[in-house]
This record gives structure tokens, sequence and C-alpha cells, in this order.
């Protein structure tokens, strides 16, 4: 659905996004991650055709955005950061006003935004003005003009910024519907949700893209274990080592009624490869050390960010 190829953007002769390229490819949802400054919004703005490239290629639903950036903008719903809003219109009025502006038909246009207002939770409101909402129902109101004309593509710069933990939970099942039938790209520094909703993510990191995988391989496993046994921590640890291919043993704390228990260990495992572990649930059957728990070690999307991001000193994104 988005297809990006050697974006570039400068500003002042400093380069806010350097060849940049990566694709959505079909329905589901994206997360595009990175430290502040990195240049998430600036890709944000050059996809949606806010601001244009200095070189570089965009295609939106079939259709070349830099070319043709009023044909794309047909295909596209956009939440920046900051909604565009205007406060001295109610929730209704301004919705109204955003579907003539989409080209909605009169005749169509209150059941429109009335099924929108209901998707996004904004219809108990839709009378009130929006300079009298709370941050929150105003984050609401601006996914909710993003929706209008039911676009192929959705772009939003942190949707879920104000929200409440019930209302982060009622947008991600919308957008997680919205999704089946539609490409999104969604940035956002919680990293658990984009855990959550996402199938792929796009780490940007000092202009550059530093990462593109889906979810599942960004965390794959690693080939280590966290290892729980009933037996004490020098023979665990000892009978753990003396196994082919283990690289090391660290005690854990339980973090739970066991950790002053003497007759419970837990490891985490770092191996070789994963017929290690095998190996090492053999090795210590057959020493009587009861196995309790045997669980492969995978990354988190956290550790994956942190480690492609390490390079960045703190504040250099900004200064950029």
């Amino acid at each position: 659905m988005i297809e990006v190829r050697g974006l570039t953007r400068y500003y002042g002769g400093k380069p806010g996004v350097a060849d940049v390229t990566f694709d959505t490819g079909g329905y589901g949802l994206v997360g595009l991650l990175g430290p502040n400054g990195a240049g998430k919004s600036t890709i944000m703005k050059l996809i949606t055709t806010v601001m244009a490239p200095t070189s570089g290629s965009i295609t939106v639903a079939g259709v070349d955005a830099v070319a043709c950036p009023a044909e794309a903008c047909r295909h596209i719903g956009y939440m920046p950061e900051v909604p565009p809003l205007y406060p001295d219109m109610t929730v209704c009025s301004y919705l109204a006003f955003v579907a003539r502006i989409r080209g909605i038909e009169r005749s169509s246009e209150l059941p429109h935004i009335g099924g929108i207002m209901e998707k996004t939770g904004v219809a108990k409101v839709r009378d009130r003005l929006i300079k009298n909402l709370s941050k929150g129902y105003r984050q609401r109101v601006g996914l909710a003009q993003a929706l209008i004309g039911y676009p192929e593509i959705l772009v939003l710069d942190e949707p879920t910024a104000g929200l409440d933990p019930q209302q982060i939970a009622s947008v991600r099942s919308l957008l997680t519907d919205l999704s089946k039938d539609r490409s999104i790209i969604l940035s956002s520094h919680i990293l658990s949700e984009i855990s959550m909703v996402c199938e792929k993510v796009i780490i940007i990191d000092r202009g550059r893209v530093a990462a593109v995988d889906t979810i599942d391989g960004m965390s794959r496993d690693t080939g280590g274990v966290m290892l729980v046994v009933k037996a004490d921590r020098e023979t665990a640890r000892a009978r753990i080592l003396e196994t082919a291919g283990v690289l090391s043993a660290e005690l854990k704390p339980f973090g739970d009624c066991r950790d002053g228990d003497a007759r419970y260990s837990r490891f985490r495992v770092s191996c070789e490869g994963e017929e290690t572990r095998e190996a090492l649930f053999y090795a210590l059957a057959s020493s009587r050390v009861t196995v309790l728990e045997m669980t492969p070690s995978r990354r988190t999307l956290e550790q994956v960010f942190l480690q492609v991001t390490a390079g960045t000193s703190e504040g250099e994104n900004e200064e950029r």
C-alpha cells in the first residue's frame, strides 16, 4: 500500500531523513519507532504530502505521491501528533466540516460521521465545543477526523497520547479492527503497545532506517533459556555448566514466595544454539535435578530498540 524508496529531506543543508526505504506490504498495522528527533514525524509528513521530499519516491495505493500529491491524499487519513482541531467548533460541526473537505456527499454526511463518532467514542460529546474537551477526548476527535471517508491508508502519530488505560485499550481494539482492510502506520513511544497491535516494525535512528522486520522476527529465539529447578544453587549451576554448548548460567531472583526457599533455583542460561536446550534437559534429568520450568529466551522489542539505537548519544537526535 505504501512504498518508500530513497526518501531524503534536507533542513538547512542537514538531512532530517536520508535514503529511507521501506514498504508496508498489504493490509495491517506497521509500527514506526525511533528516539525523539529521529525523523519519524518527518517521514509521516512526507508520506502524507504535508512536505515534499528533497529526493526519493513515495507511492501510496499505486499513486505517485510526489508527482500527484492531491490524488495521493484521497487515499490517506492523517492524524499528526497535535491533531488539527478548531477549538471553537463543536465535535459534530468540525467532523461535518472535514467530511465536506473530503468530498462526502451531503445526503450521507450525518450517518457517516455518526458512525465514526460511535467508533471513536466521541458520540456523547458531539455537541460540546472542542476547546472544552479533555486532552483524551481531543485525541479521539483527531482520530475521528482521520477516519472520515474511511481511507485505505491511515498515518497516525502518537494516537493514544493523553488517553487513560481504558481509552487506550478501546483505540487499540479499533485500530486492530480497521487494519483488516486497510494499511495503518502507527507511531508510538509505548513499545508494549506496538508489540501488541503491529505485525511489522520499522525503527528509525538519526534519520535512517535502523531495522525493519516483523514482530516475530525481531523477537526471535536467542537460543537461551530461563530455567527453574528443584535443587540447591551450587549443585544446579555445576550440572548446567557441565552440559556441552552451555556458555553461562546466571542466577536470577524469582520475585515471588520461592525467593527465600533454598530448594529452588532460577537461572538464565546462555546456549550456543537451540539444540543445546534438549541436551541440557536430559543432562539435568540424568543427574536427578528436577526441572520445573524451561522457557526459551526471546528478545523483547525494547531490547531490539535499545540495541539498534545504542550509538545515539543523549540529545543527538533532538539537536539534529
